[in-house]
Parts: C-alpha cells; sequence; structure tokens
C-alpha cells in the first residue's frame, strides 16, 4: 500500500477529500505525523493540515462534518477534536525568531516548502496532497524520506534548536519513541543551543516534561541526563536514573513517575525551582516529599504511633510508590500496614461531640482528637464509649 492508498483508506482522510477539492482552499496537504507514522508502520493518532488558503473556513467545515468542537489559537490555527481524535488546520506560513526561545512572528505563504522548513525534523517535514489532480503526490525538500529509511533523526536546519528549544525535548521523544539515531550535526547543535532552554516559560518546558513522562519515560530521562538538559532548568536538578528501567512495566502515575525522578535531588533545587514558577509546583514537591522520606527513621520496632506519626502528612499516592519502590523488606511491611490498615482508622465521635460534653471551640478540639486517634491506633482505645470516657478525662 502506498501513501495513496493509505489516505483513501483512512476513515477520516477519505470524508475529506471532497471538501479539500473546493477551490476556496487552493492546495490542501496532510503533513507531518500522518506521513511520518505511514512509513515507520505506527497508528496515527492526529492528522495535521496545511491549507494555501481560508484555514478557518475549512476548519468549520470538518467540524460540522464530525460534530466536533473547533478551537482556535492565537496564531489562527485550528484545532477540531472528536470521538478522542484531533484534526489541526492550518494556513500555510512562515515563522521568524526575533530571540532564542521566544513565539515565532507569522508570514502567510503559499509555498508547502515554506511551511515545511519551519517545522522541527526531517522526518516530520512531510506532505501530502489532498487534492484529486496530485493526490497522495509527497512533497520532500529535505529528504525526510531517506532520514526515514535510515533510521536518522536530524534537523532542517542549523538554527532549529536556537529558534525553538522545546525541539531538543522533542528530538529525545522521537529518538526513543521511533529508535532513531540522532545525527551528528545534529547532536552538535543540541549541545550548542540548549542553554536557551533558560529562555522558556514553565509552561512550555513543563508541556514538554509531561510528554516526555508518557510511553517509555526511563529512556527519556536517561537521554536528558545524558544531554544534561534538565541543568538547564535548574542547578543540580538531576533525575534519578539508576536502576529506572527496573520501573519501566509498573502502571506508575504520572506523579509517581515524578517522585521515582525526584529520589536523589538536593532539597534546596526544590526551593528553587518553586521560586523560578509555580507551575513546577509537582516537581518541587516530589523533591520535597523524598527528603521528608529520606530522614524518617524506621526501625524494625517501630510502633503503630510512631508509624502514624512518620507518615501521617505524606500523600497516599506517594507512600504507594514507596511500598513498590522499597527495598527494606521490614519498611516495606511497614508501609503496607499503614496504608491498609492504619491509615484507616477513624474515630467515631467528633468536635461536635466533645463541645457536646462541655469542651469550648479552640485548638484544644484538635488536639484532644489527635491524642484520642494516637491512643486507638495503638490499641488502647476501641470503642465510641472508650473514645468520650477520655475525652471527659482529660476535661478534669
Amino acid at each position: 500500500m502506498n501513501i495513496k492508498d493509505a489516505i483513501v483508506k483512512n476513515s477520516t482522510l477519505s470524508r475529506l477529500l471532497k471538501i479539500c477539492n473546493d477551490e476556496k482552499f487552493g492546495s490542501v496537504y496532510v503533513v507531518g505525523g500522518f506521513i511520518r507514522d505511514y512509513f515507520f508502520d505506527v497508528q496515527c493518532k492526529d492528522i495535521d493540515l496545511s491549507v494555501e488558503k481560508n484555514s478557518l473556513l475549512l476548519a468549520k467545515k470538518i467540524t460540522n462534518m464530525f460534530n466536533g468542537k473547533l478551537e482556535n489559537s492565537m496564531f489562527s490555527t485550528h484545532s477540531i477534536c472528536f470521538k478522542h481524535f484531533r484534526i489541526d488546520i492550518a494556513n500555510m506560513r512562515k515563522e521568524t525568531y526575533i530571540r532564542p526561545g521566544n513565539l515565532p512572528k507569522i508570514k502567510l505563504t503559499n509555498d508547502i516548502r515554506d511551511d515545511l522548513f519551519r517545522r522541527d525534523f526531517t522526518i516530520n517535514s512531510l506532505a501530502a496532497s489532498l487534492n484529486s489532480k496530485d493526490l497522495g503526490e509527497i512533497i520532500d525538500p529535505f529528504d525526510g524520506l531517506s532520514d526515514i529509511n535510515n533510521q536518522i533523526l536530524r534537523n532542517n536546519h542549523s538554527l532549529s534548536f536556537s529558534d525553538d528549544p522545546t525541539r531538543i525535548f522533542r528530538a529525545i521523544k522521537y529518538s526513543n519513541k521511533l529508535r532513531l539515531k540522532i545525527d551528528y550535526e545534529t547532536e552538535k547543535q543540541l549541545y550548542e543551543y540548549k542553554k536557551f532552554i533558560k529562555n522558556l516559560s514553565a509552561t512550555r518546558i513543563l508541556n514538554e516534561l509531561n510528554i516526555l513522562l508518557e510511553d517509555d519515560f526511563h529512556l527519556n530521562f536517561k537521554k536528558l541526563s545524558k544531554y544534561k538538559i534538565m541543568t538547564e532548568i535548574e542547578n543540580n536538578f538531576i533525575p534519578f536514573t539508576d536502576k529506572i528501567s527496573s520501573y519501566k512495566k509498573l502502571p506508575l502515575s504520572k506523579l509517581q513517575k515524578i517522585y521515582l525522578l525526584t529520589k536523589n535531588i538536593d532539597k534546596m533545587v526544590a526551593e528553587n525551582l518553586y521560586t523560578k514558577s509555580p507551575e513546577f509546583f509537582e516537581w518541587s514537591n516530589g523533591i520535597k516529599l523524598n527528603n521528608k522520606y529520606k530522614n524518617i527513621h524506621f526501625n524494625k520496632y517501630t510502633s503503630s504511633r510512631n508509624l502514624h506519626l512518620f507518615l501521617k502528612d505524606l500523600p497516599r499516592e506517594f507512600l504507594l510508590f514507596m511500598e513498590l519502590s522499597e527495598n527494606r523488606d521490614y519498611v516495606k511491611k511497614q508501609l503496607s500496614s499503614y496504608l491498609k490498615k492504619l491509615s484507616k482508622i477513624k474515630l467515631f465521635i467528633n468536635g461536635s461531640d466533645l463541645l457536646d460534653i462541655g469542651y469550648k471551640k479552640g485548638p484544644i478540639i484538635g488536639n484532644i482528637l489527635n491524642q484520642i486517634l494516637l491512643k486507638k491506633i495503638s490499641g488502647e482505645i476501641k470503642t465510641k464509649s472508650d473514645e468520650i470516657n477520655f475525652a471527659k478525662m482529660k476535661m478534669r
């Protein structure tokens, strides 16, 4: 099957062909991921269209066709979401960058080659026509097909990483996801221009990190460490990588992956990250939680009462991860006991009950309830009557 057949047999693209032949839109191409994924024989999740003119009108027609939801961006790009699928549409354009890491200035063009030049890698800079006169004809100005055949990841031009440093994160994503070797010159440019990551906003950095936390996160973050990318965000921000591959098959949540990656990072990095931007909260908090956990003095004879005091302020999701990753058997058992039993112990009485027996409003209410809970955890108090009697005794 060739790319023309792939377009015709694709349930989404085949429905678009009649609309795309309307002369109002001029030349229309499917670009980037659909073509790349076809040649790598992987499933394409989204479709990108590049249109010569009237992209908004085309987006509205497609939205109506699929009964989707249309979203428009500040760059006059249009996204249509429906049934867990997405179509992105934009007029062909050129981009210029005034300063590394800044958002680009846009100038429309009617040449698909200009539009492909602004993209990140040669394997993503491919277009196939959706017009009937040349349906499936591939435009490949940067020899992307050759790089696909040779399994090479190559920049479109030498200033690509300088223009948009988020492409450094994407280089890591594609090289791991598609098992590609990063071209020698491209790798040199990565080292040369990674310093411009500092120019990116926290939102843009975190968006890239969240993508790298998805499939093959263990490979992605090993490569981030290899290239010392995280230290460009904050000094000594080097994610934990020792034996990280042993966690790759575990069904870890996004937060638990962050807990894993922040195991060995100094707590001062947490403060510096949060100072840079509160948007780094999850990473900053992961570092703080790991440092707090390291300071807990577990021993084989830790009492239930002390175990509660050690762990009560740590999030359950963090403790579930520590139970998985803990290599001290006795601590693993203690964590399991806390999660399955101790953390679920609740009081029969509450603050209103204390007010009813004569306590006055104030901090003493919480103090007494905490005392009762500790007694209950240690087994000294069992029933509701025991709780009330203890509270009454403390009033004397």
